[in-house]
């Protein structure tokens, strides 16, 4: 039975709580046949997707985050789904990198940090090409764009150099990402009980690496407990992006300006006339023609109904010639859906002391420093038995999510250092819940009634409150807006809280106890089935 909110209002408190129970991980996705509906579609999410040879910066934030709630989202509706990560690793800019590594590289620097040593050499290169720019030349920015076109015509010695870069790369993320056996198993014993509730994984997919990056998610990915089940490139698509060319041409679809620059002529989505690059007057691909390639492989591979590029604001263009390509091609017409692009806003105002280029990993550790710290500064803190590290690593990173997906996902907004306590508010509630169950002495398969229920005011708030969820899932899907999740769960914690103080599970007749109990049970399982959603692994204890 689907448990709409004009249906529960007319139900029993009782069945309500009983349907949340037994339903668990699945209440407020819908009923089974609506799910197995579902089951029959697939939606690509593209998400992430930074570039190799430079290290996590927190412009990924947003769309990592971002994209795995879409994607959690679709896959709790039943939806069968590809998480993809495109990997930046072809383009101008490796070109670029490799003259930039010859001119400033230096192997020892190399051996011991390669990611931070390869994103120093990219900063000082382009420093050259707007230096050079200043004074009207074009030396430095010529000489990346040859050094990319010998790329394309296969250079063996530039493809060595670009091979290496991204084997550097794969291999620095991985370092953190795969940890050993017993680190992993040491971590997950220590924060006593991840919530077992509605926990889901996806493999990695096994790939050739001459034509596909390696299935090592990176140690960012890893620590902010994101998944992916294809890991593609941007360089497995350069022999088709040539084909796209070819099919343009056979198709009258590419013309050729004077400067020799291959061209599609499009209507935008106002239907107002524009152009749309494809081939530089070198003859080189672009990274829409790359786009294109990409598109047509993943609808032959996947036959997907529905995709989702999660890509800031700026990109709105890029999105609106890609759709416009698109619609030109045979049997393309209208086929993509009209929200391919999920737009949010910047972050600003994120610093760390490290500096001022912000990468992810400092924010994370940021974060856990200044909560471990806050832990550790309160006498109430018990600390024995419980991995303070462990704790603090995953409220650090459980505040940086509902801080970011807390807002309007469009908007830009100001990160707070100083909301980061705050931030973790639904971790605390969740385990206080879970401290409720486990000192109650009660036996949950036990019957109750619902008089308790009725006449106590919190407790009918409470419960009120969570008849809603399934209509706020849906909202959320109807607009893939996060932000609507979080504002739930932040007043379900309100009202437990209020709760809290005036029902009572224990020292209470052992009939007002059970419905107390059954209530915040039921509060707990709708509590982790919205975190899980937004990508937190709900603690148990603290």
């Amino acid at each position: 039975m689907r448990l709409t909110y004009c249906l529960l209002r007319s139900i029993s408190k009782r069945n309500l709580l009983k349907s949340v129970r037994v339903q668990g991980i699945n209440f407020g996705f819908g009923d089974e046949n609506q799910r197995l509906t579902n089951s029959r579609k697939c939606v690509i999410v593209e998400y992430s997707s930074p570039n190799i040879a430079k290290p996590f910066h927190v412009g990924h934030l947003r769309s990592t985050i971002l994209g795995n709630f879409i994607a959690n989202l679709y896959e709790r509706l039943g939806w069968k789904v590809v998480r993809l990560n495109y990997l930046g690793d072809w383009g101008t800019q490796f070109g670029l990198l490799a003259v930039g590594f010859q001119r400033y590289g230096n192997e020892e620097e190399l051996q011991a940090d390669p990611l931070h040593h390869l994103f120093q050499i990219y900063v000082k290169i382009n420093a050259d090409v707007v230096d050079e720019k200043k004074e009207g030349k074009t030396m430095t920015h010529q000489a990346g764009m040859d050094a990319f076109r010998k790329m394309e015509q296969g250079d063996q010695e530039l493809l060595k150099i670009w091979q290496r870069f991204k084997d550097i790369s794969i291999a620095e993320y991985s370092k953190l990402y795969k940890k050993k056996k017993e680190e992993e198993a040491h971590h997950s014993s220590d924060i006593e009980g991840y919530s077992s509730q509605g926990m889901w994984s996806h493999p990695g997919s096994s790939v050739d690496c001459t034509c596909q990056v390696a299935t090592h998610p990176s140690p960012v990915s890893h620590r902010l407990g994101v998944t992916f089940t294809e890991y593609h490139s941007e360089s497995m698509y350069n022999k088709d992006a040539m084909s796209v060319t070819d099919r343009l041409k056979e198709t009258g679809m590419l013309q050729t300006d004077s400067e020799g620059k291959g061209y599609i002529q499009i209507e935008t989505e106002k239907g107002i006339p524009d152009r749309v690059n494809v081939l530089k007057s070198d003859g080189t691909t672009l990274y829409i023609t790359r786009d294109i390639a990409a598109i047509l492989d993943r609808q032959k591979t996947f036959n997907f109904d529905k995709i989702h590029y999660v890509v800031e604001n700026a990109q709105h263009m890029h999105f609106c010639h890609l759709c416009g390509v698109m619609n030109r091609f045979p049997g393309w017409k209208n086929r993509l859906n009209e929200d391919i692009h999920i737009k949010f806003g910047r972050i600003e105002g994120i610093s760390t002391r490290k500096g001022n280029v912000v990468f992810l990993k400092d924010v994370l550790d940021e974060a856990t420093t200044r909560i471990k710290a806050s832990i550790l500064s309160k006498k109430s803190t018990k600390i024995e038995g419980v991995d303070i590290d462990a704790v603090a690593e995953e409220l650090g990173k459980s505040a940086i999510i509902i801080q970011d997906l807390g807002q309007r996902r469009i908007k830009n907004y100001k990160f707070s250092w100083d909301r980061i306590m705050y931030s973790t508010k639904l971790q605390y509630c969740h385990a206080r819940l879970c401290s409720i169950e486990r000192n109650s002495g009660l036996n949950l398969e036990e019957d109750f009634h619902d008089d308790a229920l009725t006449t106590n005011n919190q407790a009918g708030e409470l419960i009120s409150h969570l008849i809603k969820f399934e209509d706020i899932i849906q909202e959320s899907f109807d607009t893939l807006e996060p932000y609507f999740i979080v504002r739930y769960l932040d007043q379900l914690c309100d009202h437990v809280n209020s709760a809290y103080r005036t029902c009572h599970v224990k020292n209470t007749d052992p009939s007002v106890g059970q419905a107390y109990l059954q209530m915040f049970h039921a509060s707990k399982i709708i509590l982790s089935n919205g975190m899980i959603l937004l990508g937190l692994h709900p603690l148990e204890r603290m």
